[in-house]
């Protein structure tokens, strides 16, 4: 399972049941901190079947925006660091 995997099930299981739009936000954030792969990664989560009434969602593109910032670099680093 990749780091991300939970997140982004969750999320997706919850907007097909519920399409509670700021708690799957919330979600599809923690899925995109930990989505390690090149690219974006709002292009491999709205190809999930539960996610294709929002595909072209400003809102939901923006939640998932890759942060390169300097805290998401040190929180990275941080984890990498626990024992």
């Amino acid at each position: 399972m990749v780091p991300y995997d939970a997140s982004l099930w969750l999320a997706a299981s919850l907007w097909a049941t519920t399409h509670l739009r700021h708690e799957v936000l919330a979600l599809l954030q923690q899925a995109a901190a930990c989505y390690e792969r090149p690219g974006d990664p709002w292009d491999h989560f709205q190809k999930l079947p539960e996610f294709q009434d929002v595909r072209k969602d400003a809102e939901f593109q923006v939640a998932v925006k890759k942060r390169d910032d300097a805290s998401l670099q040190n929180r990275r680093r941080i984890s990498e660091e626990k024992p």
